[in-house]
């Protein structure tokens, strides 16, 4: 086996990933907010009591005339922030 060699990496290169690390880390942080703001406007929901249609928006019959956007919402929220947490995982 012969040695593999790094291809050659500059500077302005570095900075160019780092910048866009950056952006990235500063888009998932703006995206929990916005999420965390979403679950905040939902406030307390407490199924079947609080749930709703939304009727004829998406074409999907369930989705437009059975599920809830709400719990749909919620569901998807709870997950999402336990995997950021990383609370569930062993």
């Amino acid at each position: 086996m012969g040695i593999k060699t790094m291809p050659f990496v500059t500077v302005e290169q570095i900075n160019a990933m780092r910048a866009e690390a950056l952006l990235i880390e500063a888009s998932n942080a703006n995206l929990r907010t916005m999420l965390e703001e979403a679950r905040r406007a939902i406030g307390d929901h407490y199924a079947p009591n609080d749930c709703y249609a939304t009727g004829p928006m998406t074409g999907d019959a369930y989705r437009d005339l059975v599920e809830c956007p709400a719990c749909r919402f919620i569901a998807m929220y709870d997950a999402a922030i336990s995997r950021a947490t990383g609370e569930g995982q062993s």
